[in-house]
């Protein structure tokens, strides 16, 4: 449960965020001859700072809250502390460095993290799609574990920033971002070799719906507790060899990777029943956007990952960089039926719904959301 001034604040910041962006997305910039939807003025980048700003100054706001506080006041207590001497990413590691340096406190650390996620979520999308991508981001709960897994969400941003150049097919761009997204959360890595799908090739409805329908008899009817426990095993197995995988092998020891994070009640059933829908409404919009394929993969195989381990830990902080895809794909769609398809009800439903959501993940504390407390 929550008070009063949470709902308040989380509901505020949400409506300035939509609202204000709903404002520009149409406004030709200045010294601009036309209007480029993928450019972003110093107001985006006004905007950007308000919401990184309330993230860092949180206070015990996120279940890793308490322990990258710890981590931060441990690396700068000593003058000398050093990158070798600590287990965070070059660019996490680089940001609590010179935060200690400078000699100010840890909402530092946060405040940077969160305006280099929110400005590459901003340059993912077009401008006009900016609006509905916020609004799904924090009614899909990604708002709330971009406070507690600070590090994979800057990260994610940039890997949905690098899509773009994917669609373009730019390598090096796109092996930019990702470098640029391991410095985060080296996890990112992993995420190269979906440059190289054939995504193309790999949209068809009735498959889709046939594959997502046999991952949700996995889920009801299967019991998986004997893939679980070997994908402990390997764990342990790998985390001699591979750093990132290192740091998972004290919770697979004491069987925490496979704990139920997520319960399943209306909000689980909700999200996999928006998760067929979006299968079933995306036909006619990908096929105005072709070029866009690539985020509907994506999602898809983070739908299907989620419903076949949701329970798994370590495939869950995964699966997130496919799931992240759902709020952008969700904005599309809901812009193509809203300005194309002329369809009035399809699109306020689903906000309307995942508005209930939100105020759900508030009242049940997502990833320790709340109450909503800071500290200058």
């Amino acid at each position: 449960m929550t008070d009063i001034f949470t709902y308040i604040f989380y509901l505020s910041l949400l409506f300035f965020l939509v609202i204000s962006t709903y404002y520009l997305k149409d406004k030709k910039l200045k010294g601009k001859k036309y209007y480029d939807p993928n450019d972003l003025n110093i107001l985006y980048v006004l905007i950007v700072i308000v919401i990184s700003f309330f993230v860092g100054i949180r206070f015990e706001v996120g279940n890793d809250w308490d322990g990258y506080v710890t981590d931060f006041l441990s690396l700068t207590s000593n003058s000398s502390f050093s990158y070798f001497d600590q287990y965070y990413e070059l660019g996490y590691y680089t940001l609590n460095w010179l935060v200690g340096v400078l000699n100010l406190g840890y909402q530092w650390v946060f405040f940077s993290s969160a305006i280099i996620a929110w400005y590459f979520y901003f340059k993912s999308v077009p401008r006009y799609i900016i609006p509905l991508f916020i609004f799904f981001i924090f009614t899909d709960e990604f708002f709330f574990s971009g406070m507690n897994l600070v590090r994979q969400f800057t990260a994610m941003a940039l890997w949905v920033f690098s899509v773009k150049f994917i669609i373009d097919r730019n390598l090096k761009l796109f092996l930019l971002s990702i470098i640029g997204a391991s410095l985060f959360h080296s996890s990112s890595l992993l995420l190269i070799p979906f440059y190289f799908i054939p995504y193309e090739k790999l949209y068809n409805q009735i498959y889709w719906m046939i594959i997502y329908g046999v991952s949700l008899i996995a889920v009801f009817f299967l019991d998986l507790s004997t893939i679980y426990q070997n994908l402990d095993l390997l764990v342990l197995a790998l985390s001699d060899d591979i750093g990132t995988v290192e740091r998972y092998a004290r919770y697979a020891e004491s069987g925490r990777l496979a704990a139920e994070e997520t319960s399943l009640g209306l909000g689980f059933t909700f999200k996999l029943l928006v998760n067929f829908l979006i299968i079933m409404l995306s036909k006619s919009w990908i096929k105005r956007r072709p070029e866009l394929k690539p985020y509907l993969v994506l999602f898809f195989i983070g739908a299907i990952l989620f419903n076949i381990f949701y329970e798994f830990q370590l495939i869950g902080r995964l699966t997130n960089y496919f799931l992240i895809f759902r709020p952008l794909v969700l904005a599309y769609i809901i812009y193509f039926y809203w300005v194309f398809k002329k369809d009035r009800i399809i699109g306020p439903f689903i906000i309307f719904l995942y508005f209930l959501i939100l105020l759900a993940a508030i009242y049940g504390s997502s990833n320790m959301c709340c109450p909503y407390q800071f500290h200058l």
